[in-house]
């Protein structure tokens, strides 16, 4: 007789888009959440770094107080930026989001309380490293609680992949005081996060190193920047096929040539990763110009891409044997709705090009308007 998973029945509001321009919003919205991620938590990982070398070299601490001040606004980018892709995960998937939300409700309530906790620490680092006062312990706990969020996820975002899994952890831990450490996928993911978000931060050091007027040793930072990025992302590529062969089976076999998609996305990214690493170490010399540094960031965002498209895989792949198709979602195109998403987009775009405006041009938006 067939187990019945105690998966909550379908929400009776049907969709406002196709399914697959949902996906495809989803898909880029969290592709630009995790680059404000990227910058702003792992960019606390590398200012903590930088930090403690600037304690016996005033090059490294010229570097840590260029970078301390990007960190509070990047936070909030990444902030802004994680409604959109939570909505649309909510929309696509809210039923098990939901689910493994309440599973392990009491660590997951502490998301909250350690993301105002990290972002205020964050702001007191900021400012005491401007004024040349290095509290490493007031860094290290920020960062701490900006990792701990990201286990947090971590741990939601598999467990809601498990539905078979469900009852036996409701009836273990009936108040929801769980995490899902009995996956043995869990840390190795977390641990592919948090060097991928390092990395990228890195990646960003030294590339502004090279293409823009910074108030450090130019040369320095770039070395340093794409130095580590190179390293770290060596041990990302390590980590992730253990994280690969330890999905299940069916999902780690549409991976490795079951599924098109999935396979594309590995294809693209495992190449462009280990391209991204040759011209890393290549570009860290400063005589290779501008190019030495933009050809690997450009390749890493080809990963990123690839990566953001092979997560959301494993995510349908995981769900399909639990009896969900996603793309049978039913639907109920809301025109009205549909254009005001739309132009609102667009005006969050102008936004941002007008904030990246000002960034590059030195001004303070107030100057900008009033055109000072």
């Amino acid at each position: 007789m067939p187990v019945t998973l105690p998966i909550p029945p379908a929400d009776i509001v049907p969709l406002p888009l196709p399914v697959g321009a949902c996906k495809t919003l989803l898909l880029v919205s969290f592709g630009m959440h995790i680059l404000a991620v990227n910058l702003g938590v792992g960019g606390s990982i590398l200012s903590l770094v930088l930090a403690r070398l600037g304690r016996k070299s005033p090059a490294y601490l010229a570097i840590a107080k260029a970078v301390a001040p990007i960190l509070p606004p990047a936070v909030t980018f990444a902030i802004t930026l994680g409604v959109a892709p939570l909505l649309f995960a909510q929309v696509l998937y809210g039923r098990f989001l939901y689910t493994s939300s309440i599973l392990m409700a009491i660590p997951w309530m502490s998301f909250i309380v350690a993301l105002i906790a990290g972002y205020a620490l964050l702001y007191r680092h900021t400012r005491l490293l401007k004024g040349g006062v290095l509290s490493l312990p007031t860094a290290i706990v920020s960062t701490l609680l900006f990792l701990w969020i990201g286990f947090l996820w971590t741990n939601n975002v598999t467990l809601m992949l498990q539905p078979d899994r469900w009852a036996a952890l409701a009836a273990a831990a009936p108040h929801g005081g769980v995490l899902n450490l009995a996956d043995p996928a869990v840390l190795p993911r977390f641990l592919h996060m948090a060097l991928a978000m390092t990395a990228t931060a890195a990646l960003f050091l030294g590339t502004a190193a090279a293409l823009f007027d910074v108030p450090f040793d130019r040369d320095l930072g770039r070395r340093f920047g794409l130095r580590i990025f190179a390293i770290l992302t060596g041990i990302q590529l390590l980590v992730g096929p253990i994280v690969l062969l330890l999905q299940r089976a069916d999902v780690r076999a549409a991976l490795l040539g079951g599924s098109p998609r999935g396979t594309a996305a590995i294809a693209v990214a495992v190449p462009a990763a280990i391209a991204a690493i040759v011209t890393a170490l290549r570009g860290a010399d400063p005589r290779t110009g501008r190019k030495g540094a933009l050809v690997p960031f450009v390749l890493i965002h080809a990963t990123i891409a690839a990566m953001v498209v092979l997560r959301d895989e494993v995510r349908d792949r995981s769900l399909l044997s639990a009896g969900f198709h996603v793309e049978r979602s039913p639907v109920a195109v809301d025109v009205f709705a549909a254009v005001l998403f739309a132009g609102s987009a667009l005006l969050l775009l102008l936004g941002l090009r007008a904030i990246l405006g000002w960034l590059r041009s030195g001004r303070r938006p107030q100057e900008a308007i009033h055109g000072s």
